[in-house]
């Protein structure tokens, strides 16, 4: 029985016919995404009835194709047993294969005017093969085709493969490509590397790839479609928007625009070329028959937009630097959540859940900030319990900034927090109880030999117009002077002290009479960049502080034109300008100042040493001691113990030199005219003769003891009541000492029971 008798006995024995499984055989390879999708039922049919006749074409329709003879056998219900005696039934059915083609060429889409194609088929083919060359075409085509194509097929170098229908010939196109063969035709074929895109317009032939005849000749087939990682596929990065499907793609109907945008379509820079959508792009590839790729710019927006889906966060654009500058800004105050986009990177800022939403996500990086002290708070919890001897050791703040910044960044900060306090005055010495073991502390003030003398500046006068208010002239040294000028923002570096400056011998004072401000005028549409509080509430308020040093920009003290952040909740708060260079002059000191000065130092330490040997001492209500130095001369002595104490051995002694300050625009003289310098003596009087004249002797106005631990500050006084007694006091005198000072030992033995000993740090 012939393979067409038994097809045949298959579908008697379904009871149906040939149109019916036909019908189905189309319906379930359509099912199957089998292509071509445009057959009609009659082309089936019309298989189907020359494979029951056993004729050639329909048996190579459904055997040749796994696929279709599986399904047709499927359909048939045909036992799977069967199935290899029926195989070997159609390849004897059969007739032996020809030589095969070199070259397929697909004419059916090139219109009625064979003669012209004929001309150019000759051009660039018939010449040099490689043979031999079929022709697929149409009947009504097969007609027109001129007489010079005779002589070809006597040759056997062309043959003609005649067909009714394009669908018909496609099949017969795909059957003799075979492995090998090169297909040249306008339509797409499905081994890229073998297709050569044809176009037949204006009487020409034009090609692509251009020089695919000779590369093929040379190689046996033409470049391949990019390979495309699996993971970059268009298809895994593309969601559907039911905007469209493939079917209802228009693709270009020239087979040189298909073969680009095929290949355009497998690599990202041709991708990025087409400048499609991805959707667009993919209904393309569909409509091609091929698989595209992504490109990394569409991965990674896709990326960001599944993680933002994710988050419920939108990811903000930002430059390289504002991460940082975020972070920075977390660790002042509570922000976020917030999602930062740079590039092709995400930082995600105290943002719930972001250690699970980065897992897998190199690219994602999460920062889980808790704020610390602004920088404010950390300098007011620092100096908030400072006395008056914290501020003579340190009246710039420069030690507890240095303390402070443990990182260059942290500086400006602290800088500008500095800036705001000192500007508007706001740090205030707490009063501090003097110490009621006054003689230990003198003792240890005492100790060592006498230090050099520094020079306790205090400038007196008239109040000079300082960065928007009215405050003190003040001092500072040369060094301070240079060092403001190389800053980067000397805005911040000119700043006044807090009290009295220590000045040393090997440092040049100067006296700053004026800082002014160029004020923003009301209408101006230019700002400060820097923005500094004018008030001391603002300047101690650490919410205010943030949104001033926030909205500076601390590059610079010029104008900006646009608003500074935060600017309209504190226009009337700030100093409304840009403030100037602070205007100061040298201070010229006497010669002999500093011999005068060490002298001075070494007689009183030694009074004080030798007072302290056999003290005669009364307190006084107010804590300060009356101190006998001999005759009729007092060391009133006021000693307190240090906020921030230290275990340092080292003394300053610092001898009060007042200056008077009127003026100093006076620009003939470098030095600072209008300055009055005190002398560092003055008389202390005993006695007073008739006449208001005073008698007595010259003594240092005050002198200051700095220590590690204690502070002294002391003056002098002269009494007649004491001008003829002899060094060793009178017994009634001497009974009240020693009462004074028993009373006081046994306070001290009570402070120390309960463990609150004035000399702790």
């Amino acid at each position: 029985m012939s393979l067409g008798a038994r097809i045949n006995a298959y579908i008697e024995g379904r009871n149906e016919k040939q149109a019916a499984v036909a019908a189905s055989w189309l319906e379930r390879w359509r099912k199957q995404d089998g292509n071509p999708a445009s057959w009609k039922d009659s082309t089936i049919i019309s298989h189907l009835s020359r494979l029951v006749s056993d004729q050639e074409q329909g048996v190579r329709f459904f055997f040749e194709d796994l696929r279709r003879r599986e399904l047709l056998l499927d359909i048939l219900q045909v036992p799977s047993s069967e199935w290899p005696a029926l195989v070997k039934l159609a390849e004897q059915a059969l007739k032996p294969v020809e030589e095969p083609s070199r070259i397929i060429i697909d004419l059916m889409g090139w219109g009625l005017k064979m003669d012209v194609a004929f001309s150019e088929l000759t051009r660039c083919f018939f010449g040099e093969g490689p043979f031999p060359i079929a022709l697929v075409l149409l009947e009504d085509q097969d007609r027109l085709l001129p007489r010079g194509i005779e002589q070809l097929i006597q040759d056997k170098k062309v043959r003609l493969v005649s067909v009714k229908e394009a669908a018909e010939g496609r099949e017969r196109l795909k059957a003799l490509a075979g492995s090998n063969s090169l297909v040249v035709s306008t339509t797409p074929f499905e081994h890229f590397e073998r297709w050569l895109a044809a176009d037949f317009s204006d009487g020409r032939l034009q090609f692509e790839p251009p020089d695919g005849i000779e590369l093929f000749r040379s190689q046996g087939h033409l470049p391949p479609l990019q390979p495309i990682p699996a993971a970059n596929e268009l298809s895994q990065w593309v969601k559907e928007d039911g905007s469209g499907s493939a079917s209802s793609f228009s693709a270009s109907t020239s087979g040189r625009q298909r073969h680009l945008q095929m290949r355009a379509l497998r690599t990202e820079e041709g991708s990025a070329k087409l400048r499609m959508g991805m959707h667009e792009r993919m209904r393309l590839a569909r409509a091609l028959g091929i698989a595209a790729t992504s490109t990394a710019e569409e991965r990674t927006e896709v990326l960001m937009t599944r993680l933002q889906d994710e988050l419920g966060l939108p990811l903000t654009p930002a430059k390289p630097e504002d991460p940082k500058a975020y972070q920075a800004q977390a660790r002042r105050r509570k922000i976020g959540p917030l999602a930062l986009r740079t590039g092709s990177t995400v930082h995600l800022i105290n943002v719930p859940d972001a250690k699970h939403r980065a897992e897998g996500r190199p690219w994602v990086h999460v920062h889980d900030i808790e704020p610390e002290p602004t920088s404010l708070s950390r300098l007011l919890a620092e100096v908030d319990g400072w006395n008056e001897a914290d501020f003579l050791a340190d009246p710039f703040l420069d030690g507890v900034l240095k303390k402070l910044t443990t990182h260059a960044d942290e500086r400006t900060a602290f800088l500008h927090a500095r800036a705001g306090l000192l500007l508007t005055q706001a740090l205030h010495p707490k009063i501090a109880t003097p110490v009621t073991n006054w003689r230990a502390a003198l003792e240890e003030l005492v100790a060592g030999p006498p230090p050099a003398a520094v020079l306790r500046l205090r400038i007196e006068g008239e109040l000079i117009d300082f960065a928007g208010g009215k405050r003190p002239a003040f001092a500072v040294t040369k060094e301070r002077m240079t060092n403001a000028e190389k800053s980067s923002l000397p805005v911040l570096e000119q700043v006044p002290p807090v009290g009295d400056v220590l000045l040393r011998r090997d440092e040049n004072p100067f006296v700053v009479g004026n800082k002014g401000v160029d004020e923003r005028d009301a209408w101006s549409r230019r700002y400060p960049c820097v923005l500094l509080p004018l008030e001391e509430e603002t300047a101690r308020d650490a919410s205010s502080w943030l949104d001033l040093f926030e909205g500076s920009y601390l590059k610079t003290n010029a104008w900006r034109e646009n608003k500074p952040m935060h600017w309209d909740k504190y226009a009337n708060r700030v100093i409304n300008g840009n403030i100037e260079d602070w205007f100061a002059k040298k201070l010229l000191l006497p010669a002999d100042v500093w011999h005068e000065a060490d002298r001075e130092l070494a007689l009183i330490w030694l009074a004080l040493r030798s007072a302290l040997a056999n003290p005669h001492a009364i307190p006084l209500f107010d804590g300060t001691v009356l101190l006998r130095l001999g005759s009729a001369f007092f060391a009133e002595l006021r000693i307190i113990q240090r906020a921030a104490s230290s275990d340092s051995k080292a003394v300053l002694g610092g001898l009060l030199l007042n200056v008077q300050f009127n003026d100093l625009h006076n620009y003939k003289f470098p030095e600072a005219a209008g300055c009055t310098l005190m002398e560092i003596s003055e008389l202390v009087p005993t006695h007073t003769v008739k006449g208001g004249y005073d008698f007595g002797a010259r003594l240092p106005r005050s002198i200051s003891l700095l220590g590690g631990r204690f502070y002294a500050e002391i003056r002098f006084r002269g009494s007649a009541l004491f001008a003829g007694v002899p060094d060793s006091i009178p017994s009634a005198a001497a009974s009240v000492a020693r009462s004074e000072s028993e009373k006081q030992a046994e306070e001290q033995r009570k402070r120390d029971d309960d463990d609150d000993d004035d000399y702790d740090d």
